[in-house]
Formats: structure tokens, C-alpha cells, sequence
């Protein structure tokens, strides 16, 4: 398979990100430490795509409940990931399964619900994350 590419677009060169993001941002990061429970939903535990339904969710934003959902929402991105993109990976074997936030396309680090540390940044290039990634959504442009 081919290697992503992962070429940056710089800033909010949208007007409804650039509201959107710091709210977005700030929800997101409000879950840091928070440990991962599979079907959680609260900052007392919560699983990946939770994660990312609250951060957009408590900023007027609805996303499905689910990673497989999330993975039909907004737009398919080629290549220039920017700030509230969501990046989906295949952790298990059956398609979709996982699901994170870019939180700095320069990076590109993402924020994401980890199984084994909780609510946490990582660094999208790590082999881990490569092998497992399988693209990314724009949910606002």
C-alpha cells in the first residue's frame, strides 16, 4: 500500500474552522488524562469516538457516535490535514475501529482516546499510527 502523504496546509483558512476551532480545541484537550472506557462518554472515562463527538458536540458540531459512523461524515481529505480534521485507523483488523483529531497539522500530532494510556496527544508519523491509518475527514470547512 502506499504511503499517506501527509503535505500541511497551514492555519484556519476557513472562516467557520477558525470560529469553531479554539471551542473544538479546548473541548478536546479537556479530556487529557482521561481514562479510556470502552463505550464511556464522560470525563470520568470515554472511548475514541466519544472523544470526538463531545469535542465537536459542545460546540454546536454533531457527529455520529461511532468511528465507522465518523468515517462517512464532512468530506474525505486529500493529502492537507488542518486543525478538526479527524484521522481513522484500522487497529483491529476489521476496517475502521479507531478514530483521532488533528490538533497540529505541522506535526501532524492528533488527539485521540488510546486504549492502553487514555486521552492523550501523539505524533501521526510514528510507525504504529502509519500502519494502521486509513485517512482522514473534514468534519467543518
Amino acid at each position: 500500500s502506499a504511503e499517506p502523504d501527509f503535505q500541511v496546509r497551514n492555519g484556519l483558512d476557513s472562516a467557520e474552522l477558525a470560529q469553531l476551532w479554539p471551542g473544538v480545541n479546548a473541548s478536546a484537550h479537556s479530556y487529557l488524562g482521561t481514562p479510556y472506557v470502552w463505550g464511556g462518554t464522560t470525563h470520568s472515562g470515554i472511548d475514541c469516538s466519544a472523544l470526538m463527538q463531545n469535542s465537536y458536540g459542545e460546540n454546536s458540531v454533531r457527529l455520529p457516535r461511532v468511528s465507522r459512523e465518523q468515517c462517512r461524515s464532512g468530506k474525505k481529505v486529500d493529502g492537507n490535514l488542518r486543525e478538526g480534521d479527524l484521522l481513522f485507523f484500522n487497529t483491529m483488523g476489521v476496517g475502521v475501529s479507531h478514530v483521532g483529531m488533528v490538533v497540529d497539522p505541522q506535526g501532524p500530532t492528533f488527539i485521540h482516546a488510546s486504549s492502553s494510556k487514555g486521552v492523550m496527544v501523539a505524533d501521526l508519523s510514528k510507525n504504529y499510527y502509519q500502519k494502521r491509518y486509513l485517512g482522514a475527514r473534514r468534519i467543518v470547512d
